[in-house]
């Protein structure tokens, strides 16, 4: 089931803003597609990228995002294990001070986001606002990926885990207890617009490895926030580290 909202009452945030200049020059240097031209083949190769994941995801079984064959390496994944076909998180009503709806939670911590006993609870609602944001971003760049990731994505809360996202057959889970620990306002919407992409990337490449393949259409989706001009603000990667 899709997660309730997670805002957290109040309008929501707006998406972020991007002049002509600063971040979004570096990262069309990055993707070689500064020119119209090569832009425009990106966009339509990531276009076509997306409507083959809608079209498979009409394919498997209901509530599932990817196959169970995306998993076969998953024991051999020898970087940070993006891909899981089962996870210990479980699904918890989380408390109004933490921003109601959903949260997958570690065992741990289950009963402090249901009871609002947990530490730091106005920043984690702060942290799944900032999540929405994300969210809004990527879907304001690219209209079909919205569609494909509505009630995809899940806040998640795992005390143990130093990781920052996976995707299992159902749902790309975002976790927010390490940022939660290095709290940063300013610096926590761009990290999870980058978290959020890296875990869409491996959503749409259907695997959990990072080569060639996952960083071009990793980078196309930051691509596509910066030529719509929704994504970071100029300047605003200095200092946050890409997840690759």
């Amino acid at each position: 089931a899709a997660a309730g909202p997670s805002g957290g009452g109040g309008q929501p945030p707006p998406v972020i803003s991007l002049d002509d200049d600063g971040a979004a020059g570096g990262a069309a240097d990055r993707r070689g597609g500064g020119g119209t031209a090569g832009g425009e083949e990106s966009r339509r190769a990531l276009e076509r990228q997306i409507a083959a994941a809608a079209r498979q995801r009409q394919t498997l079984r209901a509530g599932h995002i990817l196959p169970a064959a995306a998993f076969a390496d998953e024991a051999n994944e020898s970087e940070e294990k993006c891909l899981r076909g089962h996870d210990a998180l479980k699904a918890v009503a989380a408390h109004d001070s933490v921003g109601g709806g959903e949260v997958y939670s570690d065992v741990a911590s289950a009963a402090h986001l249901a009871a609002g006993t947990l530490p730091k609870a106005a920043q984690l609602k702060a942290l799944r606002a900032h999540l929405e944001q994300a969210k809004r971003t990527l879907a304001a760049a690219l209209p079909s990926l919205g569609s494909l990731l509505e009630g995809t994505v899940k806040a998640g809360f795992d005390v143990g885990g130093a990781y920052l996202g996976f995707c299992s057959e159902r749902a790309i889970v975002v976790n927010l207890a390490p940022l939660l620990r290095r709290w940063n306002e300013a610096g926590s919407p761009v990290e999870l617009l980058l978290t959020l992409s890296h875990e869409a990337a491996h959503l749409l490449s259907e695997g959990g490895a990072h080569d060639s393949a996952w960083r071009q259409t990793y980078d196309e989706l930051i691509q596509a926030a910066i030529v719509a001009g929704v994504g970071p603000a100029p300047g605003a990667f200095a200092g946050v580290g890409r997840r690759a």
